[in-house]
């Protein structure tokens, strides 16, 4: 008995679709065609490497995650409390599972960690064969039902975060810190569930137009985007065309009170603005870095864990300064430079 698993045919598909199987249990030689998946962009034909009877253990049009267990082929013919065993074992089916669930239905790992993480009934799943993908669409589905419950409304304070990876982590905890907003949950493309602060999934990114029509105001840039500026400004400006994008200040930085901050910017702990300092809308500067009396950082900038600005140092837009770096007093640095960590920089760029 052998197993065939589920092909990787595109560059970027992580799943296919089975369009096409012969009939289950036949008898094919080496060299045949036994399946057809599609992905985004086009159809396969998958062929056996061996003789034998053949089963396929998805439905056709069933989603199919590539490397998963597709087929099942014999050297002799299986019967069907065979094959369903043989399912149960490739797709880790809980067999302490409640007795009001379907034996019939098969789910894969994922699948398991996801609905027991969300609380989801295992009954309301039909298909044979459910995957993570299966899970993350309800999931998503059960998010946008409740945005547009007409009775779902957001107060003044609410403020949603926009993405949920390590930098949105500092935000949050920033916040959790200033009490002027109540996080009420996040947007992301891919990351479905928080395992660290345990916060609501809204959707994705492409989401947020119906927050707005039930009330969200606020909004915070969870994404640093790293080495990719350009983008994290895109984003903030179409951010910033429906919302409004808060200063957020870790209560461990230091600031003097000439300092002049815009909004949308992003002071994390540790960080230490001199006088007379003026930071321009969407920057962020990182956990101890130091710009120090009469700079000037413009806009979408971002000054690294570490780095440190001598006086009256002009840093242009969407600037990277990178970690431990240090710019001697009074250079200027252009519009999308990078400044590599450790450098010293002593004349301009």
């Amino acid at each position: 008995m052998k197993i065939i698993n589920t092909p990787k045919v595109g560059t970027s598909d992580i799943e296919v679709k089975l369009t096409r199987a012969v009939e289950q249990g036949s008898y094919h030689l080496s060299g045949a065609v036994f399946c057809e998946i599609e992905t985004s962009k086009s159809t396969f034909e998958v062929e056996l490497e061996d003789d034998g009877y053949i089963y396929l253990l998805h439905k056709i049009g069933n989603t199919i995650s590539i490397g998963s267990p597709l087929a099942i082929l014999s050297n002799i013919e299986l019967d069907i409390n065979e094959l369903q065993k043989k399912k149960k074992e490739l797709f880790s089916l809980n067999e302490n599972s409640k007795s009001d669930s379907n034996p019939e239905i098969i789910f894969s790992k994922k699948a398991l960690v996801l609905i027991e993480q969300n609380g989801i009934d295992r009954n309301i799943f039909s298909k044979d064969f459910v995957s993570e993908k299966d899970v993350l669409n309800y999931i998503d589905k059960s998010n946008n039902s409740v945005i547009n419950n007409t009775s779902i409304k957001f107060e003044d304070n609410d403020i949603v975060i926009v993405g949920i990876g390590g930098h949105a982590g500092m935000c949050i905890d920033i916040l959790s810190q200033d009490g002027r907003y109540k996080v009420v949950g996040y947007v992301d493309d891919s990351v479905q569930i928080d395992k660290r602060y345990n916060l609501k999934y809204l959707g994705t990114l492409e989401s947020l137009h119906k927050f707005r029509e039930k009330g969200l105001k606020n909004v915070i840039l969870g994404i640093g985007f790293v080495n990719n500026l350009k983008k994290r400004s895109l984003v903030y400006n179409n951010l910033a065309q429906s919302f409004f994008i808060p200063t957020i200040i870790h209560p461990q930085a230091v600031l003097e009170p000439t300092a002049n901050i815009a909004d949308g910017c992003q002071i994390m702990a540790g960080a230490i603005i001199g006088s007379n300092v003026k930071v321009e809308e969407n920057c962020i500067i990182n956990s101890g870095a130091i710009v120090s009396h009469d700079c000037f950082v413009d806009r979408d900038s971002h000054i690294t864990p570490g780095a440190v600005l001598a006086g009256h140092v002009k840093v242009g837009k969407r600037v990277t300064i990178g970690m431990a770096a240090s710019i001697y007093i009074g250079l200027s640095i252009s519009d999308d430079k990078v400044v590599p960590n450790g450098k010293a920089l002593i004349e301009n760029v």
